[in-house]
């Protein structure tokens, strides 16, 4: 008796069939492996702060096996050999190796240390914050021992970037700082908290519109508002066309009546985290 093979019609739709599940499947499956290296990172992290801040308890023993001090308020590079440092350095204050010491050539710690970033030391032997890169993620870390993954390194989008920017003052598209927000008030005579009616925020010297108006400034540039601005006014940066981004820092609790209107390259807002906001004028943000 002969045996019946396959037609090519029965071959063709198991092949089918086998690619229906493989579309199914491995999407699910690259979720699962992203989801646990993710996971892994945040417990690498975590392990290395804790580290960390052992080391600096050990240290206060006077331990020999711990003989550098990390100094209250210092923050410090994770390695010597990093291009993610450079990267971050456009986003904080000031980011640098406190007499040379870097991390990875001091703390001991078990499981995988991070590759790039930094460790902002706190009071009393804590680490108050940290950026770190463990397995091509970025990982923001605060003071109350969580972190969580900001993505992927290289991946981090425009509003990441404007959220790092710490100091107030002006940035251009590619955040290099301009002027500071003491040569923005002083220098130039910005008065941010100062409310504008309809007409004079075009001829009044110190408002936004006239400060901004520089043919020099390229379109998209970043305003950041420090900490300690309460309140900004009514038409202060109104028809600023150059602003492209702004952040807000978490002091302000009033937005005036068409602040930011007309402010057509205005893509980017970003409220600081413990925003105390509670009033948003009429028109403030108009015909972004």
């Amino acid at each position: 008796m002969k045996r019946k093979g396959f037609t090519l019609i029965e071959l063709l739709a198991v092949i089918v069939v086998l690619a229906i599940m493989a579309i199914i499947t491995i999407p699910v499956i690259l979720k699962v492996v992203e989801s646990t290296r993710k996971k892994a990172s945040i417990s690498s992290a975590l392990n290395y702060i804790e580290a960390v801040e052992e080391y600096m308890a050990f240290n206060e023993l006077s331990n020999p096996n711990y003989p550098i001090k990390l100094e209250e308020g210092k923050t410090y590079q994770v390695s010597s050999e990093s291009t993610y440092v450079s990267f971050l350095d456009r986003f904080i204050d000031r980011v640098y190796a406190q007499d040379e010491v870097y991390l990875n050539n001091i703390i001991k710690v078990s499981g995988k240390k991070p590759t790039e970033g930094i460790v902002v030391i706190g009071e009393k032997n804590t680490v108050a914050s940290a950026r770190l890169v463990i397995n091509g993620y970025e990982l923001k870390c605060t003071s109350n021992s969580k972190c969580e993954v900001k993505g992927k390194v290289g991946e981090i989008t425009s509003q990441d970037k404007v959220s790092r920017l710490t100091s107030g003052g002006l940035y251009d598209s590619k955040y290099n700082l301009i002027a500071s927000w003491d040569d923005l008030v002083n220098t130039y005579g910005l008065n941010i908290e100062k409310d504008y009616t309809d007409s004079d925020y075009k001829t009044d010297a110190s408002s936004g519109y006239n400060v901004l108006k520089n043919e020099a400034l390229s379109n998209g540039v970043i305003l950041v508002i420090p900490e300690g601005i309460t309140s900004i006014g009514d038409n202060v940066f109104r028809d600023c066309t150059k602003i492209g981004s702004v952040k807000i820092s978490s002091t302000v609790t009033e937005i005036g009546d068409n602040a930011f209107e007309g402010d057509s390259n205005l893509e980017i807002v970003v409220f600081e985290d413990n925003s105390q906001l509670t009033t948003i004028g009429n028109s403030a943000f108009k015909d972004n």
